[in-house]
């Protein structure tokens, strides 16, 4: 995983209130996130 992806999904996680490891590159905002 590059740099800037696991520092975008942990910018995700914490604005969503969700842990890490359920932000992935498959996940739809709304839908599976919140």
């Amino acid at each position: 995983m590059s740099d800037i992806e696991a520092r975008v999904k942990k910018i995700i996680a914490e604005q969503l209130g969700v842990e890490e490891g359920q932000v992935t590159s498959e996940k739809a905002f709304v839908a599976d996130l919140g």
